[in-house]
């Protein structure tokens, strides 16, 4: 299955592009598999530690969460303002 990845910011800059597609296998698999395939590094730690947030379709997620075909990604720091 082919999906299309986003980055901002610090991400964009770690990966010198803002958007790529991928293909990825397996059966059901889920954004953490995509973390493995991505090799951007310790993507999982930050996530897990809240300094990188996911978005499937344009929603919050979890690196729990399935992902199906053309289904889009995108990874960025949170948002602060005030």
């Amino acid at each position: 299955m082919r999906l299309k990845i986003k980055f901002f910011s610090i991400l964009r800059e770690e990966t010198g592009t803002k958007e790529k597609e991928v293909e990825i296998t397996g059966e059901n698999p889920k954004i953490k598999d995509l973390l493995d395939l991505l090799e951007i590094g310790n993507l999982e730690e930050r996530i897990r530690n809240g300094l990188i947030l996911v978005a499937k379709n344009f929603e919050y997620t979890s690196t729990t969460s399935e992902i199906k075909d053309g289904d889009e990604i995108a990874f960025f720091p949170p948002v602060s303002g005030g």
